[in-house]
């Protein structure tokens, strides 16, 4: 169950604490490719967003359940299914799935344009709340199956969020479940994170704090596990010797100051806007 929910889930605009503000004032005084943002592409693909959602909204999403059965892992990669590129959204509605559709190209056409933000930059250094990508981030899009909710399904619906801290090179994903009867009402899975380029960050998972909505055998309110993620999918691959498991990483496509939009190393999209950390309870 746990481990799905473990993958990159790089997940709506923050409104700011005053230390990001202060933050915020020194990234205005980073060198950047160019002054003008590239506000056509950007209002494109919100309003595809919006209009995908309205249809989410009005036909259904897709029902995601955990693991391979439950069309969130790929049986060979064991990594996280891309609804979009298996035409899942499709079988909600024609209408679905070409607004899905249309959000992608839309992210590509923002992805043609320069970000006025380098994304790692001051990343894991004692300015870290000058990087670009330091503060909270919430979930507006993904392709990512993992990290797709939905009310029909047994996972229930949830909110998705995480939130970076720069200065310590960490990145925790906030899984907030919104089920009614749900069992588990939050997962926070911490991360550390190392840049390896100007707009790529590699990641290594470490904890996961699972929180119950009612005290889990009558005793434990929360549980902190350790997420040896990779060391399982050594483990899985061991008896596969022709294929070797990823390394996880997110690539940066596009970066302003209350607009994220990143790929992962599985090749799925997320699309994220900049909301409080307090909102995450951070």
């Amino acid at each position: 169950m746990v481990i799905g929910l473990m993958w990159p889930v790089l997940v709506s605009p923050f409104s700011v604490a005053p230390r990001w503000q202060s933050a915020k004032s020194r990234r205005s005084a980073v060198p950047i490719a160019t002054a003008i943002a590239p506000a056509a592409a950007k209002t494109e693909l919100l309003a595809a967003i919006d209009t995908f959602r309205a249809i989410k909204t009005r036909d259904g999403g897709v029902a995601v359940d955990f693991g391979v059965r439950g069309g969130e892992l790929d049986k060979e990669s064991r990594t996280p299914n891309n609804l979009v590129a298996a035409r899942k959204y499709y079988e909600v509605s024609e209408a679905a799935g070409k607004a899905a559709d249309d959000v992608v190209a839309a992210v590509h056409n923002l992805e043609a344009s320069t970000s006025p933000i380098e994304p790692t930059r001051f990343f894991g250094t004692v300015e870290g709340a000058a990087c670009g990508l330091h503060g909270g981030w919430a979930q507006l899009f993904t392709t990512a199956a993992d990290a797709t909710f939905d009310a029909k399904s047994k996972r229930g619906d949830a909110e998705v969020c995480n939130v970076v801290d720069a200065r310590k090179g960490e990145i925790t994903n906030v899984i907030q479940f919104k089920a009614p009867n749900r069992t588990v009402d939050q997962l926070r899975v911490r991360l550390t994170a190392k840049p390896t380029s100007a707009n790529k960050v590699e990641l290594v998972f470490r904890t996961v704090r699972v929180r119950f909505a009612k005290r889990f055998l009558g005793i434990f309110k929360q549980i902190l596990l350790p997420v040896p993620a990779l060391a399982i999918s050594r483990l899985f691959f061991l008896f596969r010797p022709n294929k070797r498991p990823k390394q996880p990483f997110f690539e940066v496509l596009y970066l302003d100051d209350d607009l994220r939009v990143q790929r992962t190393g599985d090749g799925n999209l997320f699309v994220q806007r900049r909301i409080d950390p307090a909102i995450a309870g951070f």
